[in-house]
């Protein structure tokens, strides 16, 4: 209205029900807090009130929550442990690990920090070889560092394992050769290493780096074969696979090598032509350099790939998903100080199956388990697959 005009008249209120006089036990009627007024405080008491307790399960176990989780520190076999501790030995976790149960996980971490403070020991010892120290450090590392709750076999948490998921090389796909993987210690039980692949997928042995028996097992086998020992490297002074004695690239003696046993001769041949082992190390470019210095000159040659080889494997790759061509791990693992088109190991190996003349379609069934162990190495990180192959816990082997 205008200045000096009339407001507007209200009709009066209809009468309604008296207002009921407040009672003494009435609870007082809640205000939600505001931050940063002290004076708007809501006290526990009354937020409880308003705010009831869920109802405890039946089956509840006391010092839980109600998703299971530890609500206070407490005293687990004779030791007070935190609740930081007690949550990492959540029933989820336990689970991963195929661990019974929380006593288990402490009674685990008990013998780590005993064989802990021994190798701690061992290592200030200057009385002790070097080699010595390689072994303890590596035998520690494979009981009780990454591999202490995986699968053998594919290196996962027990409780994720994708062995029955893997698909293995065909019987005589390799002919009369074989391969081998030397390993870091650091790698061995790694879930997102690819080492695990050459023994579960393709029949090879595993030596690891500083491990005495392994060191001696693969020294042996050095002599044993004199002369024909491959190492994949794609260095200086390497010569081209195709160029040792008695191998076929691309086509060659063990082209369409599928192990159907379709009667093409390989069998007959393979009893009498000595093939030749090849051994993939397993590491970081440092650690790989290192490691292959341990390996006798005399003994082992170098070889490459040929550029059609990891041609196939940079294609395949990038048909199934890979950026650019790049390493089907490349989501889970990342490549410091690699040179140009780096592979993982496996892949290295799938690429080798191609030179040897392994067809296609085995070669790209091999490529597929990186692909799971991919998406496997994701879901048990809470994380989205990349691949598809693992959509989630329950693709797991239980």
């Amino acid at each position: 209205p205008e200045r000096g005009a009339p407001g507007r008249i209200m009709a009066p209120a209809e009468d309604g029900p008296e207002p009921r006089a407040a009672q003494v036990d009435d609870p007082r009627p809640f205000v939600k807090g505001i931050k940063g007024r002290k004076d708007m405080h809501v006290p526990k008491a009354v937020w409880r009130q308003h705010r009831p307790r869920k109802p405890r399960a039946a089956d509840h176990v006391e010092g839980t929550g109600s998703k299971g989780g530890p609500t206070s520190a407490r005293v687990v076999n004779g030791v007070l442990r935190s609740l930081e501790e007690l949550a990492i030995a959540c029933p989820r976790n336990l689970k991963r690990w195929g661990l019974a149960s929380e006593d288990e996980y402490f009674e685990h971490v008990r013998r780590r920090d005993v064989a802990k403070a021994a190798l701690d020991a061992l290592l200030r010892d200057p009385s002790v070889s070097a080699d010595d120290k390689h072994d303890a450090a590596a035998s520690f590392s494979m009981n009780h560092g990454p591999a202490a709750f995986n699968c053998r076999r594919c290196w996962l948490l027990r409780g994720c394992c994708v062995c029955r998921m893997l698909q293995s090389l065909p019987a005589r796909a390799l002919g009369p050769h074989r391969i081998a993987v030397y390993l870091h210690h650091h790698e061995f039980g790694r879930g997102s290493s690819t080492g695990a692949l050459v023994s579960a997928c393709l029949g090879g042995d595993v030596y690891v780096a500083g491990l005495r028996r392994d060191e001696e097992a693969l020294r042996e086998l050095c002599e044993r074969e004199d002369g024909r020992v491959a190492v994949l490297w794609p260095g200086r002074g390497a010569v081209g696979v195709g160029d040792l004695p008695g191998v076929g690239v691309g086509g060659g003696e063990n082209s369409g090598g599928d192990g159907d046993g379709d009667g093409d001769g390989d069998g007959a041949d393979d009893g009498r032509r000595r093939g030749w082992t090849f051994i993939a190390i397993d590491g970081t470019w440092k650690n790989a350099r290192n490691m292959l210095k341990r390996l006798p000159e005399d003994r082992v040659v170098l070889v490459s790939m040929p550029p059609d080889a990891f041609r196939f494997v940079r294609e395949a790759d990038a048909g199934a998903g890979a950026t650019d061509g790049a390493s089907l791990l490349a989501p889970v693992r990342k490549y410091a100080g690699a040179p140009e088109g780096r592979t993982s190991t496996f892949e290295a190996c799938v690429a080798l199956l191609r030179a040897l003349g392994v067809n296609e379609a085995t070669c790209k069934a091999q490529l597929e388990n990186v692909k799971t162990k991919v998406d496997a190495v994701k879901v048990q990180k809470s994380m989205a697959p990349v691949y598809e192959k693992v959509t989630g816990e329950g693709d797991f082997e239980t």
